[in-house]
């Protein structure tokens, strides 16, 4: 069976880390819009990672057969120019190759290239028909369609007669909004949500999952959204809060909405007094504490009886800072 890629080819001209890079772009993109013949989990930590899931090798009998002709092309005659190229764009813009954040920035030009001419773009849709309602890990993998597809969710959500909040199923149908907002308006769809206590689950959902597009700009959009609703009360606000501050690294935020954000988390894990909240706050002393933080967390953690390698680890990096 025909080989387009196998991580071993590049070395020792790559670093393994980029060279699963090299073909764990085309996997997960492909993943993504459900053109593999097998499931991937795309929950793991980096593009490689999802690569690996096939043994770090590409292999025609992979593919859908719908892509098999442009993903050929695509890896004979030009994907090792644009990867080339890629590099500069991640040197410069201080990414590591083999991340989520480098792979958001060239999946649109991906998209361009992988896609199959006379498919249609909805055509994942296709599993979702079915007399059983989706469950949430189904539908998140809608994320990262074009916004036709998001139209047509809604659609089939409601020709179908998905459940909504307060039945006793998965709202499905509230899962189809919220990941149909994102899909045609992207964080401004999704962030009309979070002012709905029954959706902001549903965000947190989205937010958390490595196919929602993350980067500097993303992160500063979102830190300033939960500090207007700092005032705001429910887990749920939390658990998207969480997700926020686990996606976004200390460089993607000026200081002061670094300030603000460990303000906030330490305020929340002391009116609240949750395990949501104490969970917050270590994840906000992870990315953005200070050596002086370590009492909080102490202090919270063993009041929530929150996990003690993963605290210890955190209190150890925050000791460093001083």
């Amino acid at each position: 069976m025909a080989k387009l890629d196998d991580v071993t080819w590049h070395s020792p001209a790559l670093p393994h880390e980029v060279a699963l890079a090299y073909g764990g772009f085309v996997v997960a993109w492909l993943a993504q819009h459900d053109l593999l013949v097998e499931d991937a989990d795309l929950s793991v930590a980096d593009p490689g990672a999802v690569y690996q899931q096939f043994d770090g090798k590409l292999v025609v009998g992979m593919l859908d057969p719908d892509v098999v002709p442009t993903c050929s092309n695509y890896m004979e005659q030009s994907y090792a120019e644009d990867f080339t190229a890629w590099l500069k764009l991640f040197a410069a813009n201080r990414l590591e190759p083999n991340s989520w954040e480098a792979f958001a920035l060239i999946a649109p030009a991906l998209g361009q290239r992988l896609r199959p001419p006379h498919r249609s773009r909805a055509s994942s849709l296709r599993k979702l028909a079915g007399p059983i309602p989706p469950a949430p890990e189904q539908l998140l993998r809608l994320l990262g369609q074009p916004p036709e597809v998001g139209q047509q969710l809604v659609q089939l959500a409601t020709d179908r007669g998905w459940p909504r909040s307060g039945s006793d199923d998965c709202p499905a149908f509230d899962w189809a909004v919220v990941i149909s907002d994102y899909l045609q308006f992207g964080s401004a769809g999704l962030l009309s949500h979070l002012a709905d206590p029954d959706r902001r689950g549903m965000v947190a959902g989205v937010v958390g999952h490595p196919r929602f597009a993350w980067d500097a700009k993303t992160a500063r959009l979102w830190v300033r959204e939960l500090l207007e609703h700092s005032d705001d009360e429910g887990e749920g606000l939390l658990r998207v809060a969480e997700a926020v501050a686990a996606r976004t690294e200390g460089a993607q935020l000026e200081e002061r909405l670094q300030r603000a954000l460990v303000a906030w988390a330490i305020d929340q894990a002391g009116e609240v007094g949750s395990k949501a909240a104490a969970m917050f706050l270590t994840q906000v002393l992870a990315r953005f504490g200070e050596a002086e933080n370590v009492v909080d967390l102490e202090r919270f953690a063993e009041a929530h009886n929150l996990n003690k390698a993963h605290v210890s680890k955190v209190a150890r990096a925050l000791k460093s800072r001083r």
